[in-house]
């Protein structure tokens, strides 16, 4: 009587403890793992749009913002958002999403989910303003996620929040070498623009904003917004910054 092979891998598995065994297959299956959460969020994204009949006007993330704490209070963001900004909810849907941690210094596989979630938001252009803490901003923005300000908020305001200090710079030679190399591991970005050839505004210090302080949102931390450099909504997104009320 022929006996059933065990595969080598199963063999493992059994003897792991049920937490190693999670693990250990989402180190195996890693990159499968991830493709499916981007497949799945981009189908729901669809799904969304298809039973609402409503177009996306607006969708701004905002990372490590507070998680869970903070979450109960997105729907009335986004809606005091919309009347701020004239956007019909009735014809068009608006989102600011405050759920997602991401911890740059031990990245989990939760982390790993959350990296792609924000990068099928990125590929399906749905996504318009990611605001962070200063490590996640800075990560996402060597990596090119930002546009330069300049074409996007009005004049004014852009000087208003230079002359105060608020504006985050990198070096524009250092997005010409994005073109040459994957990302810019070497890039300046600060407030500080001492030093750099040519500063290209790419986010707005935000810890002073009256929404983000009355609303609990990054407690402790220092937050910076940037408008995401493929979105669709420049106007709405240049509104959004206003709406924080950055005193």
């Amino acid at each position: 009587m022929r006996t059933k092979k065990e595969h080598p891998e199963l063999e493992k598995l059994k003897h792991l403890s049920p937490k190693k065994r999670v693990q250990y297959i989402f180190d195996y299956y890693k990159f499968p793992i991830l493709a499916v959460i981007v497949v799945i969020v981009l189908t729901v994204s669809i799904i969304q749009t298809v039973v609402s009949h409503k177009e996306v006007a607006f969708n701004a993330v905002l990372l490590n913002a507070g998680g869970t704490a903070v979450t109960s209070n997105d729907a009335q963001f986004a809606s005091d958002f919309a009347e701020a900004a004239g956007i019909d909810t009735n014809a068009y849907s608006v989102y600011v999403d405050c759920s997602n941690v991401l911890n740059l210094q031990a990245e989990t596989q939760y982390d790993l989910a959350v990296r792609a979630k924000i990068s099928a938001l990125f590929a399906a252009k749905e996504i318009d303003i990611l605001g962070a803490d200063p490590e996640a901003f800075d990560d996402y923005a060597r990596n090119g996620a930002f546009m330069d300000l300049r074409s996007a908020l009005l004049d004014d305001m852009l000087k208003r929040l230079e002359d105060r200090g608020y504006i985050y710079y990198v070096d524009s030679e250092t997005l010409r070498k994005l073109d040459e190399e994957a990302s810019m591991e070497e890039a300046v970005i600060s407030t500080d623009r001492a030093g750099m050839t040519e500063p290209v505004p790419i986010g707005v210090a935000a810890a002073t904003s009256r929404i983000l302080l009355d609303g609990g949102y990054y407690q402790g931390k220092e937050p910076v917004v940037g408008i995401v450099d493929n979105t669709t909504h420049v106007d709405s997104a240049e509104k959004f910054i206003e709406f924080l009320d950055i005193q």
